[in-house]
């Protein structure tokens, strides 16, 4: 499918870590300082599993997105979307004219009417990601502390995972059953 130009700027990967910092220490039950930074390293290894292996964004990013003009109702290229603001080709703003829909935790941009196709060059800007650990999910935060657990009391160097490197219980929470965590 087609989802038309997406940018993304903004890209920040050490916020939500460091603010996850406690909470993964108090689940990993480590009450010293002198791993701190191997632990912030995997959660961002983590968090970065997370995104790959459920297409959701957990790290905060501005996107920028012009889609197709057609259909009235298209899956943001990113998720999930918060402050959305959408554009016409001459910079208008014409925000009120679309809406964010969450259909079932897939989230989708649509046309208030839900039958008007997408204006011919508008443009959206929003952001994705959660800025603190207050504003992760649950399940997301949950799988993202076990990820972190298996990388802290392994500790063996991968530069490159693949599902077939994640253990099958985190498989089976991450993509079993078509389950995939929501707020």
């Amino acid at each position: 499918m087609n989802t038309g130009n997406v940018k993304v700027t903004g890209l920040d990967t050490a916020t939500l870590p460091a603010d996850l910092l406690t909470t993964a220490k108090t689940h990993l039950r480590v009450e010293f300082n002198r791993d701190d930074a191997y632990i912030t390293q995997a959660l961002q290894r983590a968090i970065n599993l997370y995104e790959q292996f459920t297409g959701r964004s957990a790290f905060v990013r501005n996107v920028q997105w012009q889609p197709v003009p057609f259909p009235p109702l298209q899956p943001a290229p990113f998720q999930p979307v918060t402050d959305l603001v959408a554009t016409d080709p001459a910079g208008g703003d014409v925000t009120n004219q679309y809406q964010v829909l969450d259909r079932g935790g897939a989230v989708y941009i649509a046309t208030i009417d839900g039958v008007t196709t997408f204006g011919d060059g508008v443009s959206f800007g929003y952001k994705t990601g959660f800025a603190t650990a207050a504003e992760m999910p649950l399940g997301a935060l949950d799988i993202v502390l076990r990820i972190t657990a298996g990388l802290y009391e392994t500790r063996e160097h991968q530069t490159f995972v693949t599902m077939e490197m994640v253990s099958f219980w985190l498989q089976d929470l991450i993509v079993g059953a078509g389950w995939i965590p929501r707020a």
